[in-house]
């Protein structure tokens, strides 16, 4: 399995890439960013993914690949042990790695609690 820095460092390095690249070709930005025209009559559903890749200007970049650095790791470990493959899809497009099925639930049934029991 990799380890959590090997993946952490293979994002911000991707990310890097596509965001200097991008910097000074913006036919690029363009193809990438979150547009939801795109989506919803392109089909082009990459964007929800790949819009996480660039970044406005470098001080953006830098900041959140600071952030990404100190941070990505630690919540790649705790998330990692209990996950589900909805989890791990939102991740993919740039949401928040909650429990949703557990937030669902505690939408639905007011008394569902939002963690599985371990026992």
């Amino acid at each position: 399995m990799l380890s959590a820095t090997f993946v952490n460092l293979a994002i911000i390095a991707v990310t890097c890439v596509v965001s200097f690249a991008g910097f000074s070709n913006p036919r690029l930005i363009d193809r990438l960013i979150l547009w939801p025209p795109a989506i919803t009559r392109g089909r082009e559903y990459w964007r929800l993914a790949s819009c996480g890749l660039i970044h406005a200007d470098g001080q953006h970049l830098l900041f959140n690949m600071i952030t990404l650095y100190f941070f990505g790791g630690l919540i790649e470990r705790f998330y990692a042990a209990r996950s589900t493959r909805l989890d791990r899809a939102r991740v993919l497009c740039g949401k928040p790695p909650v429990p949703v099925m557990g937030a669902v639930r505690a939408l639905a049934y007011r008394d569902a609690p939002l963690t599985r029991n371990a026992a």
